[in-house]
């Protein structure tokens, strides 16, 4: 999630300057070919600066009283092969709130994305700048037609297609984080095309990342969190998951689920902990039958407790 975060914060600061860049010079050479190519060149410098991998941009169409339109982007990975393919991006900006020191993004339309991740050398270190004090919203962001392919950084390959995001987004000025509430959906080729959906809500990302509401569903099972915070030294959140039979073949191929004449299993659990311990209160249910229990969890030496009760007023059901 973090490194997520970081690279959006560098592509949304590129849109920033892509706009302030063309509103100086479209102001000076309104509708020429000498001026879009200026554009062109500017932003391709400012993304090398970014990117140590190189960086190729096609053309740029368009006036910034309008649509600015960036076709054909190339972003290189450190190992110089392509990390970001882009077949063109789309953005609209509200003049007059950069009197107010504000960007206004109306909309920001990236179509025919790849993204190639797999293990790369470190970026080269580069000096901390100041981040911008200009406030920034995105009122309309969409991203079609794109792809991921996650390569020798999990046991399996994983790639989505026809992933689709829809989002709104603002940036208070000082770097102090964003909040975006954004839709997603796309579909797991190694599970047989398994869509998952995914929306949030007014999520914080910052140096903490706070996620307030998170829906998900993924062939058949659904996940709702609430309250969370992904710190690995200080997690925190509500969870409730379901889940029948079907979709957990569906993720695990390999295991063996008895066909079972109700919804198989929901799960509530509440996180709470720290560096050293998480403790976590959950309940089980598998059609009538219910486990609660109570697990305290030390990270050190991995002891913990456990204190549960159970409720099999279907067990017949569940032994056959």
């Amino acid at each position: 999630m973090r490194a997520v975060w970081r690279w959006a914060k560098r592509i949304v600061a590129t849109v920033v300057i892509v706009g302030v860049i063309a509103l100086v010079t479209i102001l000076i050479a309104l509708h020429t070919a000498w001026g879009r190519d200026k554009i062109r060149a500017q932003v391709q410098a400012i993304l090398a600066e970014e990117f140590s991998g190189g960086v190729r941009i096609g053309k740029v169409e368009g006036s910034v009283f309008s649509e600015l339109v960036v076709e054909d982007v190339v972003i290189n990975g450190t190992d110089k092969t392509p990390l970001v393919t882009v077949g063109s991006v789309t953005v609209a900006l509200d003049i007059l709130p950069f009197l107010e020191k504000r960007v206004v993004i109306t909309k920001l339309a990236i179509d025919d994305v790849a993204v190639d991740l797999h293990p790369r050398p470190p970026e080269p270190p580069k000096p901390v700048e100041p981040p911008p004090s200009v406030d920034v919203e995105l009122r309309h962001v969409a991203i079609t037609r794109a792809r991921v392919a996650i390569r020798g950084m999990a046991p399996e390959a994983i790639h989505l297609d026809d992933l689709g995001i829809a989002a709104v987004a603002k940036l208070p000025g000082g770097g102090t984080g964003a909040t975006v509430t954004a839709l997603v959906g796309a579909r797991w080729r190694e599970r047989g095309g398994m869509p998952i959906g995914i929306l949030t809500h007014d999520v914080y990302l910052g140096d903490d990342i706070e996620i307030p509401f998170v829906k998900i569903e993924a062939g058949g099972a659904s996940v709702m969190a609430s309250s969370v915070i992904p710190d690995p030294d200080a997690p925190i959140g509500n969870v409730i998951a379901w889940a029948p039979p079907s979709a957990i073949g569906r993720f695990a191929p390999d295991v063996k689920v008895p066909a079972m004449p109700f919804p198989f299993a929901v799960l509530e659990a509440d996180v709470h902990g720290n560096a050293r311990r998480v403790e976590v209160a959950l309940v089980a249910s598998v059609g009538a039958a219910e486990v609660a229990a109570w697990l305290d969890v030390g990270l050190d030496k991995l002891d913990g407790t456990l204190v549960g009760s159970a409720r099999f007023s279907e067990l017949g059901a569940l032994t056959g």
